[in-house]
């Protein structure tokens, strides 16, 4: 097994290739990320399950104005097993011209999927853009 850091190396990676897929509007990229029975939590909507909530949540990245997302990493941890970590962070969105979209925090839970980490459950909300 690898050790805890690595672990933590290998979920900051992963935050990462999502906000990758993110910023190229790669929704599939996005759901090879996700357990098939992922939790997703927005602000604002009821809870929802599955790659098929998580599609409409990604149904905007293929916009050509959306917004291009840079993320900041603020803790992680996994389970002394290993089996489970979590990720937090603060997310900002821009457009081209430097205007802030948006502002998020956010964490995610990620759990061993055969040979793989997975996102099991994805939480945010909105925070002052200022």
């Amino acid at each position: 097994m690898a050790s805890s850091e690595e672990l933590k190396d290998i979920l900051v990676d992963l935050i990462q290739k999502i906000i990758d897929a993110y910023n190229a509007g790669d929704v599939q990229a996005i759901l090879d990320l996700y357990t098939p029975d992922c939790l997703i939590l927005q602000p604002g909507e009821e809870s929802t399950r599955g790659h098929d909530a998580l599609r409409k949540v990604c149904e905007g990245l293929k916009d050509e104005d959306r917004a291009q997302m840079v993320g900041e990493v603020k803790d992680v941890d996994v389970s002394r097993e290993g089996d489970i970590g979590y990720v937090t962070g603060r997310f900002t969105c821009t457009r081209d011209d430097g205007s802030v979209v948006g502002v998020h925090h956010g964490i995610t839970v990620w759990k061993k999927y055969g040979n793989d980490y997975k996102c099991c459950n994805n939480m945010w909300h909105f925070v002052d853009s200022k």
